[in-house]
This record gives structure tokens, C-alpha cells and sequence, in this order.
């Protein structure tokens, strides 16, 4: 591997790492600050199932990270017109409606306010500022707009990774598993784009 493509693919996974803390602490942030909480929260879910706070967290985390991922392939597309920014950013709209979904049943205040308003999200979660990064980096070349989808896949992996080792209701379970399986092909889709 030549020295060049070492170093860039330092400064990939360094920014991963980055953006991963930042994202993965929100939760832990805007909750009570217990990631690894305990108490309540088995069984399916519905009918009066409680969760617990970093559950609930999660869940408004994850509406807008799949909001974040939908709004930036959307604006990827607009630029370059590739179809794989297209076809994704569908998968992210039932992602962010899966999640939404889950809101309103367990009574959820939902933190987006308007889903046709690309990069906007609530100002604590760190998601404008993220937007606003990653479609400048996208903007410069097709090739570094498939990096960015690379990047956001990554990163949702780990989060839902996440999400599913707090949860023991598995309704949510399954709906972050079909995230993550979809995730994974997205991964695929845009790392077999990037050159």
C-alpha cells in the first residue's frame, strides 16, 4: 500500500473516529447520563412498556441520524445525479419512518419538526453542524461524495450496534436490526463506488 493511501486512509478513520464520539455522546448528553442504565424496559414493547431513558435517547438519536443520512445523500444527488444517492436516500426515508414509527408508540416527542427541510435538525444534537461538513466534502468530487456515504454508513453502524446492546424490547431490536442490515448494503453499495 503506497504511503499516500496510508495516510488518507489515516485521516479517514481518524475522522470516523471523531465524528463516532461525537454522535455516540449525544445521547448520553441529552439523557441522564447513564449510557449503561439500568431498570425496566423488557418485553415487546407496546401496551405499557416502559423504557428506559437512554432507550428513549437512542430512539430520537437515531430518527435524526437516519434523517442526516437521507438529507445528505438527497443533496449528493442533486449535484452529481449519481442513481446510488438516489436509490439510498429512499432507504433512509423508511429508516427515519421505521424510527418514527417507534416514537409515537412509546409517546415520544419527535425531534424532527419538518422532514422536507434537508439539514435541519434540533440544535443540541450536533447533526447541523455535521450536515453542513459532510455535504461540503461531498461537493468537491463525486469520488469524496461516495467517501462521505462510506463515512455515514460507518458511523450508523456503530450507533445502531450500540443502540441494539441498550435495548431489551424487541420491537425496537428488530427494527435496528433491519437498519443495520440495510446499512450494511449501503456500506457495500458506495465502497464499491469509491475509487
Amino acid at each position: 500500500m503506497s504511503k499516500g493511501r496510508v495516510l488518507k486512509w489515516s485521516g479517514l478513520i481518524s475522522l470516523m473516529v471523531v465524528l463516532g464520539t461525537l454522535l455516540t455522546a449525544t445521547p448520553v448528553l441529552a439523557g441522564n447520563g447513564k449510557m449503561w442504565g439500568g431498570g425496566g424496559g423488557g418485553g415487546s414493547g407496546g401496551g405499557g412498556a416502559v423504557l428506559t431513558q437512554v432507550e428513549k435517547d437512542w430512539l430520537v438519536h437515531m430518527r435524526e441520524e437516519e434523517k442526516l443520512a437521507r438529507d445528505v445523500y438527497l443533496t449528493l444527488y442533486a449535484k452529481w445525479g449519481a442513481a446510488t444517492f438516489s436509490n439510498i436516500s429512499s432507504s433512509e426515508q423508511r429508516h427515519t419512518d421505521a424510527v418514527e414509527s417507534l416514537l409515537d408508540k412509546y409517546g415520544i416527542a419527535d425531534p424532527v419538526t419538518n422532514e422536507n427541510i434537508l439539514g435541519q435538525f434540533t440544535a443540541s444534537s450536533g447533526f447541523n453542524e455535521l450536515y453542513a461538513a459532510l455535504v461540503d466534502r461531498g461537493m468537491s468530487s463525486l469520488n469524496e461524495a461516495f467517501k462521505v456515504g462510506v463515512d455515514i454508513e460507518v458511523l450508523d453502524i456503530g450507533d445502531l450496534q450500540e443502540a441494539i446492546s441498550l435495548t431489551t424490547h424487541t420491537d425496537i431490536q428488530n427494527v435496528y436490526g433491519n437498519l443495520l442490515n440495510g446499512s450494511y448494503n449501503h456500506l457495500a453499495a458506495f465502497t464499491s463506488k469509491v475509487r
